[in-house]
């Protein structure tokens, strides 16, 4: 139940061409919680995280490039009146299963507590899934036969909670990328 003294319902309008698919960057960022040392909280308002995730010295995220076209975010609320939460998902394709690094970070993040950032660069916003105590876990399903080879990774929040968040920070490092400027923002 929403607490009335932070957040107070206002009218929504719809927005034009809301329902219209939004380009989504085709590079997940994927990092470890333990990798974290301060992961910071939504506002009062529960849904916007203005200050940037702090990640131990020396560790970064990975960016994991699928296929643009097969991302796909779902966030189901489930459960009992008045114990409702929402689980939220991540879903890619990757096509190849021929590579080394791709079955080495499979491999050793199976059983990982994980978060993700998903970027929409036309509307310049990130979205953050998972958080320190309601991490994402991995599954992932390879099919290699006569129709294809591809890759089905599947990010999903561990227990029922809030929804993915709107990350209006500065990126944390990302393996293998420059970092900008004092702000910490990856290129």
């Amino acid at each position: 139940m929403a607490n009335e003294e932070v957040y107070s319902p206002v009218s929504i309008p719809k927005e034009s061409n809301g329902g219209r698919t939004k380009v989504k960057d085709p590079r997940i960022l994927i990092g470890r919680i333990r990798d974290v040392v301060t992961f910071p909280v939504p506002d009062k308002k529960g849904i916007i995280i203005s200050q940037p995730i702090g990640m131990v010295a020396g560790k970064s995220m990975v960016a994991i490039e699928v296929t643009a076209a097969s991302i796909s975010i779902s966030q189901p609320t489930e459960g009992d009146p008045d114990n409702k939460g929402s689980i939220p998902a991540i879903e890619v394709s990757r096509p190849g299963s021929l590579e080394p690094e791709f079955e080495a970070f499979v491999e050793n993040n199976l059983n990982e507590d994980l978060f993700a950032i998903v970027q929409y660069p036309e509307q310049n916003v990130k979205k953050l899934f998972g958080s320190r105590y309601n991490p994402l876990q991995m599954a992932v399903e390879t099919t290699d036969n006569n129709e294809g080879d591809v890759n089905k990774l599947t990010l999903t929040q561990s227990l029922r909670g809030r929804r993915a968040c709107f990350y209006e920070a500065a990126l944390p490092p990302v393996q293998g990328e420059a970092v900008v400027g004092s702000g910490g923002e990856g290129v």
